[in-house]
């Protein structure tokens, strides 16, 4: 110290440091016991002062001998530096307790408590905490990234931690999640947290209308999350959770309100920041799925759900009727199986991963409003196009001779079709695995939806019953009248009906008219050039009827017809001498817009 200077009553030092513990203090007050001599300290105060990475005695290094009275400590302001994180602290400690408020980037507590006997008693206050200040225990992986306001009491050992508590709030939400701590300070620290999920009402409707601002939600969840730490083992949780007569109204979702039933039964751990869930079951109404989950920290996320015996009655009581639309009605009897894996990672795109078993070799539909076998042979539908105007099809060249049956379309046409739409469409039962995987490696590298994952057969099914809307009620409607139609029709047939009512133009539907429409003539005497032409407008005929516009087509689009016809040359549907020579030139049209 530099200076110590006395008064009546009390002793003044300034400049004090103790490089052993980090502390500097200006001035520091030391206040004598008189008896009647100065032979003891009474009280120390400090009006402020640093302690820079302070070390302190080891636990459990006090030895025997006489126990000598503690002064009362009082600091006005300390700026507490741990490992490069600072905190402000402020308090007074003494002979029977303390009382200490401290701040910091993690967060603040205000805590007192009384001493003696080996043990500190503690009750705190905390908010807004994220963690603890550097070089003291951390928090476990399973809360780090959150903030926590709420209360704890307890006591604190020389060795030994034994508190309770509960969280007020969570990440500036009101919650009401009791905890448990209890353990020693060096390693065997075992924290236990369990959440009545009824709390999370308004956190899960908020997150329902981040996604989606227009939904409305009354979902009432009961149950309870149980999470239990131990320093030496990680952390665990065990989920138990239900919802009854829940209703989401969302128009991604349905045009209707979705009512629903729901549980869930999830056991998991997290270690090394993977979050894994080893076993469980999610269930809506009555159809129960086991559950296996991992999520990594590069953001790869593995799903699979699995249930070898789903019973017709479950799915006939447990499907809302808001997802059938059309489908109302419709009943089942046998069982269905489903094993499906997904792998998400938004690191690398390429390993996205899916693999869908559904075993329905048991399942008989007995009744449905939408009648598909009446398409095997005949049927009409009523075409919508993009431009607002629609039009009933016949399905049969007995009553519309501008029907062409499948033999009539050129062999050309199937080939650059499934080129283009579907290449696995004489092989897959109605969903291709392989555009789903393509489909999704794509969506996860752009991150937002740029290609769809549909085959032949789900467009068909869309165009024959399905309206424009796009939901996720719709896509459900659409892959079970997709394997209706699978089951019902030849792949002859499927194509044959496709090829002749795909909307190719304003009022224009299918190739045949697709071939008078844009070049003047009958599709079997189109150029492969043309006929490939028609092939690459499939996607977005509104879009690209602009270069019939314009009169000519752009040479990146031209590009894109040559890759088209030598794949369809690859395919043995052309010889690679005439596919060669179709390519590198201009398409003509060969007739003028309306």
């Amino acid at each position: 110290m530099e200076h110590v200077s006395f008064s009546p009553g009390a002793i003044l030092l300034t400049g004090v440091e103790m490089p052993r513990y980090g502390l500097t203090a200006d001035t520091v007050w030391v206040f004598p016991a008189w008896d009647p001599l100065p032979t003891s300290i009474r009280r120390v105060v400090v009006p402020s002062c640093s302690l820079i990475d302070p070390a302190g005695p080891s636990r459990g290094s006090a030895g025997g001998g006489r126990r000598r009275s503690l002064p009362s400590v009082e600091i006005g302001r300390a700026l507490v530096v741990l490992e490069g994180d600072s905190t402000v602290a402020g308090g007074w400690l003494g002979e029977g307790g303390y009382c200490v408020a401290c701040a910091g980037r993690w967060g603040s507590v205000v805590a007192s408590g009384s001493t003696g006997g080996g043990e500190t008693s503690v009750t705190a206050v905390f908010e807004d905490v994220s963690g603890l200040p550097g070089g003291l225990p951390g928090c476990p992986p399973a809360v780090s990234g959150h903030r926590f306001s709420g209360m704890l009491a307890g006591s604190l050992g020389s060795d030994s931690i034994l508190v309770g508590g509960v969280v007020a709030e969570l990440d500036g939400e009101e919650s009401a999640i009791p905890f448990r701590a209890a353990g020693a300070w060096e390693g065997t620290l075992h924290l236990e947290a369990e959440v009545d999920l009824g709390s999370l009402q308004p956190v899960i409707e908020a997150r329902i209308l981040a996604l989606d601002p227009r939904a409305a939600v009354d979902v009432v969840p009961v149950g309870q999350a149980t999470l239990s730490y131990d320093a030496a083992e990680g952390c665990a949780f065990h989920l138990v959770a239900e919802v009854d007569d829940a209703k989401l109204f969302s128009p991604m979702l349905a045009s209707d309100t979705v009512r629903f039933d729901a549980s869930a039964d999830l056991s998991g751990r997290l270690a090394e920041g993977i979050l894994s869930v080893d076993s469980g079951a999610v269930s809506l109404g009555g159809i129960a799925l086991g559950v296996q989950f991992e999520a990594t920290p590069a953001g790869r996320y593995t799903l699979r759900l699995a249930n070898p015996s789903i019973s017709a009655a479950a799915l006939d009581s447990s499907i809302p009727p808001a997802l059938l639309g059309r489908l109302r009605g419709t009943t089942v009897t046998g069982t269905l199986g489903i094993d499906a894996r997904l792998v998400l990672d938004a690191s690398c795109p390429e390993s996205c991963d899916v693999d869908i078993g559904v075993d329905v070799s048991d399942l008989e539909v007995t009744s449905c409003p939408v009648q598909v076998s009446r398409f095997a042979r005949g049927g009409s539908v009523v075409m919508h196009d993009s431009w607002g105007g629609s039009r009933e099809i016949v399905l049969d060249p007995v009553a519309n001779p501008g029907f062409v049956t499948m033999e009539s379309f050129p062999g050309l046409l199937e080939a650059l079709v499934l080129c283009a739409e579907d290449g696995s469409f004489r092989s897959h039962s109605g969903f291709s695995p392989d555009h789903i995987r393509s489909a999704m490696q794509a969506n996860v590298r752009r991150g937002r939806f740029v290609r769809g994952a549909s085959t032949i057969t789900m467009q068909l099914a869309r165009n024959l019953f399905l309206g424009r809307e796009r939901t996720l009620a719709r896509k459900f409607q659409e892959v079970f009248l997709t394997w209706r139609l699978e089951s019902a029709l030849s792949k002859d047939r499927i194509l044959e009906i496709y090829l002749n009512i795909v909307e190719m133009g304003p009022g224009v539907y299918g190739f045949p008219e697709a071939a008078s429409y844009y070049f003047g003539t009958g599709l079997d005497r189109l150029e492969p050039r043309q006929m490939a032409f028609l092939v690459t407008i499939l996607p977005g005929p509104r879009l690209y009827h602009r270069f019939f516009e314009a009169g000519e087509v752009p040479a990146w689009w031209e590009s894109g017809i040559d890759l088209l016809l030598r794949a369809a040359s690859r395919r043995g549907a052309i010889p690679r001498e005439a596919a060669e020579a179709a390519c590198g030139r201009r398409t003509i049209f060969g007739a003028a817009p309306p």
